[in-house]
């Protein structure tokens, strides 16, 4: 079909075809005047323990947080990420392991110091699957959200770094599990002394940032707006905002009948497009899964515990994520809106492997997913792309299992790991965490009522290289009983809403 370039209002269509795809690019402006923001940005040497012995590595840390803060005032830090690289003696025994690519996951435990008052907390992240290099350092990014910090007391507040536990989930070629799938390394600063991060200055209001000698400790000075309210003097730290108590924002979530031990839990997360340099937002969907029966497995590397799992999206009576909405601006300035559903076409399944010997293990997710577009507009007309207007096949991404690679699937894995104090971290399928995988979105299909917009859909989103990080909360296990009130509602839906993480 022939087009006319000349042609305005057609042009004004094409152009707003062209960002649909950002859907993937939500974006909100903010209000106000932001606070003066100090950017972190540290260089910091630490020796490593891997199974040959000690390492020298370097880590970077990079984040935002306020150069001034109040009393009790949340202090949040933002845009975290961590870079360790790996000298050549490191990379060389991975590769000794089986390895040929690494996907890194971090906690750096973070003390904050306030005086003779210390908290600690842990900022994690998750990086994505990154190919060890024939030569040379292996450089290995994380980033994620952090639990916010407070005090109760006006005066400097340090934020220094720690011991750093870093998780290896390495696969060998073609994505398929390595000889040793999952190696946990455990790093202390070469100086205890050097670690330093930020200092953020905590003051009463009224600029000052030395305790007043006459307040009591643990209370509000009399006569501030605060009366009425205790006050923990020193730093603590709040609850992980990725593990939320429940509000009434939630889409309903109740268990699927037909499952014999039926899990229920929200899922969410955020999905880079390529080709759009934005990301977008996954929406919090309801995930019903039936959870199989687990076996033990002796194998060479130690006790395996097996489990396989089905499971499927349930939103609105059928197998689809809610509803996403994204509003953005097309070429910086024509607002645009677009939804999308995620739906489910086959069977979810997910295959858990812990080597309970090693303290380590991983999750395999594998689930064929379509995308569909719909109700587009653009300055608040409708671009009228009509209802069938989808990728033409599943998204899919590498599958570690060659004889699963066939390119109509998702692939998302998990990883968890014993960390020193016994306690596991990262991903299974009961308590939930990070998911990550990196996708290919096929061309569209069907898009357009008064001329097809197929070509112009695909080529501004279709393609490989976007990655995806997925956060799924933890279960509610709807038959237990009694209830366990930390997981399920009284109705027996999930507690927990995660909150998508970069």
């Amino acid at each position: 079909m022939t087009v006319k370039a000349s042609h305005p209002s057609r042009l004004r269509r094409r152009a707003a075809a062209v960002a649909v795809g950002a859907m993937v690019a939500a974006a909100a402006p903010g209000a106000g005047a932001a606070p003066a923001t100090q950017h972190v940005d540290a260089r910091l040497d630490y020796t490593c323990r891997f199974p040959s012995g000690e390492m020298p590595v370097t880590m970077t840390v990079t984040a935002q947080l306020p150069e001034e803060a109040r009393v009790s005032e949340e202090i949040r830090p933002s845009d975290v990420g961590t870079s360790v690289e790996l000298p050549q003696a490191a990379v060389d025994e991975l590769r000794t392991l089986g390895a040929a690519s690494a996907t890194p996951a971090t906690g750096l435990s973070v003390g904050v110091t306030q005086g003779a008052d210390t908290a600690t907390t842990t900022w994690k992240g998750t990086g994505q699957p990154t190919p060890l290099p024939a030569t040379g350092s292996l450089r290995l990014d994380t980033s994620g959200d952090v639990a916010a910090v407070s005090t109760g007391t006006p005066a400097e507040l340090a934020f220094d770094a720690g011991e750093l536990d870093l998780g290896l989930a390495l696969s060998a070629d073609q994505g398929a599990p390595a000889n040793t799938p999952f190696l946990s390394v455990s790093c202390t600063p070469k100086s205890p002394d050097s670690g330093h991060l930020a200092t953020v200055r905590v003051t009463d209001g009224t600029g000052t940032t030395t305790p007043d000698p006459s307040d009591t400790p643990g209370t509000t000075p009399s006569g501030s707006p605060d009366d009425d309210k205790s006050r923990d003097t020193g730093p603590r730290v709040a609850t992980p905002r990725s593990a939320t108590p429940r509000e009434g924002s939630a889409p309903p979530c109740h268990k699927n009948p037909d499952a014999k031990l039926p899990l229920v839990a929200y899922i969410t997360g955020l999905s880079n497009v390529d080709k759009l340099k934005g990301a977008s937002l996954i929406p919090l969907s309801c995930t019903q899964a039936d959870q199989g029966p687990q076996s033990l497995k002796v194998m060479p590397d130690g006790v395996h515990l097996i489990q396989h799992s089905t499971a499927r999206l349930f939103n609105d009576g059928k197998e689809q994520s809610t509803v996403g909405t994204g509003t953005f601006l097309t070429f910086g300035f024509m607002p645009t809106e677009a939804k999308m559903i995620l739906e489910q076409t086959g069977e979810m399944t997910l295959d858990s492997d812990l080597n309970a010997t090693k303290g380590m293990g991983r999750t395999d997710i594998r689930l064929p997913l379509t995308l569909r577009l719909y109700d587009v507009r653009v300055n608040g007309t409708p671009l009228d792309v009509g209802p069938n207007c989808r990728t033409r096949g599943s998204l899919y991404s590498t599958d570690p299992d060659p004889a699963r690679d066939t390119k109509d699937h998702v692939h998302l894995l998990g990883t968890v790991a014993r960390q020193p104090n016994g306690a596991y971290a990262g991903y299974t399928l009961t308590t939930g965490g990070p998911l990550t995988t990196t996708l290919t979105i096929p061309p569209f299909t069907g898009c357009g009522v008064d001329e097809d917009l197929d070509a112009l859909l695909t080529a501004s989103i279709s393609g490989p290289g976007n990655f995806a990080k997925q956060i799924q909360g933890q279960t509610c296990a709807t038959d237990v009983m009694p209830r366990p009130p930390a997981e399920c509602t009284e109705d027996r839906q999930p507690v927990v809403i995660p909150v998508p993480q970069r």
